[in-house]
């Protein structure tokens, strides 16, 4: 489920998913975090971690303990409470609140905005990224990073696997997971094989920060240092699953709705290899492909795209890419644009709009535009 919204936000208001889509290695952010505590923990350094959650995802905040900003976080866990958070040091995806930081509590028009849904709520809980779905991630871009959860229908024995690179052995387990929409094979690697001894068919497992990969022309999900693979309780729901391992028959069509309105929209400075579909550079360095830029950087585009759903009969708010713009500019025989303020107004003025789209958790991976 996607952002749900009443009524538009003020123009400096972002998401937490915008937040961790965006932002460059440590950067101080001014715009405005409408979020709901999920949880509080003790760290080290006489500081505290809590887990802050909105719409589209969850995402971790390091506050000194007895301060002002750390006794409001308390009172919102307590009361469930929607929090507005600005002026904010964020590093390496992770909200540093201190003295100078805003925090205040919503005004009553404001906790509309903040929709959170049962399963984005629950990966809060556990620090898990909410999934996706299996064929989004077969479709996905290699080297793409995706969360997934389902079932195991097959486990291979664990084997031991030479490392080219280390050129050092390594114990690697491979298995089958399905969801409701398809299904996958998953190479898991050391610690992570080993963590895993007692996988079993039936299984119901969540991963967080896979690979999509390829091996031999399959799509297949490969974990490294930074994934986790966790076991979930028997009774963890995945709706209904049909009897096949194979779901490759499941129902491709595309859900459709009406592009009502089109915001939010920032250039920044990204990849310009085809290969790295304008990934955000971090201090002139790719971090996809690791590469620092020494030419004219692309210019990569990041929107916010609301669409009434034929489906559910609500207005829903994505986040969207250059790579969809450019295709939706395509197809309306447009040329392609840099200009952020151009694009608004070139996108406005030819809305409302039918469309089908893909969605990748609160992302639209693909648009196309009804006759």
């Amino acid at each position: 489920m996607a952002a749900l919204f009443a009524s538009s936000p003020l123009v400096d208001y972002q998401t937490v998913e915008v937040i961790k889509a965006t932002t460059t290695a440590t950067t101080f952010k001014k715009c405005y975090l409408l979020v709901k505590v999920r949880k509080i923990q003790n760290s080290q350094n006489n500081k505290m971690d809590a887990i802050l959650c909105d719409q589209t995802t969850h995402i971790k905040a390091v506050i000194p303990h007895e301060t002002p900003t750390a006794k409001m976080i308390t009172t919102g866990l307590a009361k469930d409470r929607v929090i507005r958070i600005s002026d904010f040091l964020v590093v390496n995806g992770i909200i540093h609140l201190n003295q100078y930081s805003n925090l205040s509590f919503d005004a009553v028009e404001q906790r509309q905005w903040v929709v959170i849904n049962p399963s984005t709520w629950a990966s809060a809980e556990t620090g898990l990224e909410p999934p996706t779905t299996i064929r989004l991630a077969k479709t996905s871009p290699k080297k793409t990073r995706v969360n997934l959860k389902g079932k195991v229908t097959k486990v291979y024995p664990k084997e031991q696997k030479n490392i080219r690179t280390t050129n050092k052995m390594t114990d690697m387990l491979s298995f089958h997971l399905k969801d409701n929409t398809s299904s996958i094979k998953v190479t898991t690697w050391g610690n992570t094989a080993q963590s895993l001894s007692t996988l079993s068919k039936g299984d119901i497992i969540q991963i967080n920060k896979g690979v999509r990969s390829e091996f031999k022309q399959e799509e297949i999900i490969n974990t490294h240092d930074f994934s986790t693979v966790t076991i979930l309780p028997d009774d963890a729901s995945l709706g209904e699953l049909s009897d096949s391992d194979d779901l490759e028959s499941a129902d491709t069509t595309m859900p459709s709705g009406t592009w009502t309105s089109i915001g939010q929209v920032q250039t920044y400075e990204a990849c310009p290899k085809p290969a790295c579909f304008y990934k955000k550079l971090e201090y002139l360095k790719c971090p996809n492909c690791g590469d620092e830029i020494q030419t004219e950087p692309a210019t990569g585009i990041i929107a916010k795209a609301t669409i009434h759903s034929n489906e559910s009969n609500q207005k829903c708010t994505y986040t969207i890419f250059r790579g969809t713009i450019d295709s939706i500019f395509g197809q309306w025989n447009l040329p392609t644009l840099d200009n952020d303020e151009i694009i608004t107004d070139t996108i406005f003025d030819r809305l409302p709009a039918n469309v089908s789209y893909n969605i990748n958790g609160t992302i639209i991976t693909t648009m196309r535009i009804s006759s």
